[in-house]
């Protein structure tokens, strides 16, 4: 799902794009640094012995001559390694080394100071590195969100296993207080210092047990049961979409190539208390040149239980963000 309102107004008109002398560049650096990876691999295969288990199977069973081929340019999720160039330029991914390792074998600064100014590349997932135009990332989404209203300091908190990757843009808001970071990075050498007081560990699991302690958490200050709420990915575009329980109102929105390889996520906390769903907090209905109503990106669905008071919550901090890592994290090494 693509939000055509969120890319008219949070871009001044249209999402940039990567123009296609940028394109071809890119793919030819990419190839250079794939290549030059898997011929280091066959080399010496202990160069992934710190990577998960099951990413550095899957990089060692790579065909050796994939150091020498040219590596397609694809979509194709079954070519590894290979180069995505997704629709319009909108974006250039690097798919077949380890995120870990990704920043040794692509170096933007191969492009030259004027190109390589235009581009962000990050690390996302776990074999994936991805260029895009410089400014878009996920921080662009959460100020969209904050700017309207949708998403407020102190009634948001984060999730990300990438913060030193595609997820950097999450934590903008956490030493401020006004959006606490969690990390659910698989290690914590992936988490930058000042973030690893908030590591939890295990990926989707991890946000799941965070996801869980917060539910606990608003169900215990509103004496009700806990929370329903789901996160919605969307691998392109800001998505959202959220379940509240008539006291408190939950709105996911961040982005991710799929929850379970690359948990992101931003869950905001409203009380219905303090402010109505109104047309200023419902993202305007996008209509298509089809005529038809597209999906936008945030959608309120209200608790269809018994009706009772509203409940308000002093707002979400970095203290309450510590007891759910603490709590999470002690329950991500049980299991």
């Amino acid at each position: 799902v693509q939000d055509m309102q969120f890319s008219r107004d949070a871009f001044g008109g249209s999402a940039p794009l990567h123009a296609q002398d940028t394109v071809d560049a890119l793919v030819a650096l990419g190839r250079r640094g794939l290549r030059r990876f898997y011929a280091d691999l066959a080399a010496d295969p202990s160069l992934v012995d710190a990577v998960e288990p099951h990413v550095a199977e899957l990089v060692r069973n790579v065909p050796a001559e994939a150091s020498g081929r040219e590596v397609p340019v694809t979509l194709d999720t079954g070519e590894c390694p290979r180069i995505e160039v997704r629709a319009g330029g909108s974006a250039v991914v690097f798919v077949g080394v380890p995120s870990s390792l990704a920043r040794g074998y692509f170096d933007l600064a191969a492009l030259g100071e004027a190109a390589s100014a235009g581009v962000d590349g990050r690390a996302t997932g776990r074999l994936c590195f991805d260029c895009v135009p410089a400014g878009v990332g996920k921080q662009t989404v959460v100020r969209w969100l904050m700017e309207r209203g949708v998403v407020r300091p102190g009634h948001v908190l984060c999730l990300g296993d990438r913060p030193l990757g595609n997820d950097e843009g999450l934590t903008l808001w956490h030493a401020s207080g006004q959006a606490p970071f969690v990390a659910v990075s698989e290690s914590i050498d992936l988490v930058p210092e000042e973030l690893r007081p908030w590591h939890v560990g295990g990926n989707a699991q991890g946000s799941a047990d965070v996801l869980q302690g917060l539910h606990a958490l608003l169900a215990h200050a509103a004496s009700t049961p806990p929370l329903k709420a789901s996160p919605c990915v969307d691998a392109r575009s800001a998505d959202g979409g959220g379940a509240g329980d008539g006291k408190e109102r939950a709105v996911v929105a961040g982005t991710a190539r799929d929850l379970h390889a690359a948990p992101a996520a931003s869950l905001a906390l409203q009380p219905a208390g303090e402010q109505a769903v109104s047309e200023e907090m419902r993202m305007p209905p996008v209509t298509s040149q089809s005529g038809a109503r597209e999906p936008t990106s945030v959608q309120h669905h209200q608790w269809s239980g018994p009706a009772s008071p509203p409940v308000r919550r002093p707002p979400f901090t970095l203290e309450d963000a510590s007891t759910l890592v603490t709590a999470a994290a002690a329950k991500t090494k049980v299991q």
